[in-house]
């Protein structure tokens, strides 16, 4: 088993046949690590903590902690004041290798998806940027698969920093 990153991005703005073309390049017993390109990992393990997640929870999808995403999003926002401040929450979330099962609304900024589950449910293309990532949650839920969050994986994303949390300017 191995975990493949990938920050896919899409010129013709259908994200979702872009995730899809990352997980039909890995093998069949692996792991995609989708993530958006304004996110950053904050610990120098977080290849090991990331592995160590995918190993435990076979059968999965699993997503994390971040400092700023869609308000709709509780399960996965911790606000930090500061870069700073998200390094020290980066530092001690990793203390721990729980989960939790989300069952609210998600953003997909991290994706940890395994082949097998992704060779069930794809992506949906066609339908542009926004939306593909809370369409893919719906149909793993769907098909009880289980949505995880690694309680022991905090990342910085920049998302809209500096604007409106609801601009939309970068989509077009």
């Amino acid at each position: 088993m191995k975990v493949h990153y990938f920050t896919p991005y899409s010129l013709s703005k259908d994200i979702g046949k872009a995730y899809n073309e990352c997980m039909d390049m890995i093998p069949s017993t692996d792991w995609a690590c989708l993530r958006d390109g304004d996110t950053c990992f904050l610990t120098a393990d977080w290849g090991e903590i990331i592995f160590n997640y995918a190993w435990r929870n076979p059968g999965c999808v699993l997503t994390c902690y971040t400092n700023r995403i869609h308000l709709f999003s509780k399960e996965q926002t911790m606000p930090a004041a500061s870069f700073e401040a998200a390094m020290a929450l980066a530092d001690a979330a990793r203390e721990t290798n729980s989960t939790k099962i989300c069952t609210g609304p998600l953003s997909g900024f991290l994706m940890l998806v395994p082949k097998t589950v992704w060779n069930k449910v794809k992506f949906q293309e066609g339908v542009g940027l926004l939306g593909v990532d809370t369409q893919f949650f719906k149909d793993i839920r769907s098909a009880n698969i289980p949505i995880l969050r690694m309680d022991g994986l905090y990342i910085w994303h920049t998302y809209r920093l500096g604007k409106d949390i609801k601009d939309t300017t970068h989509l077009k």
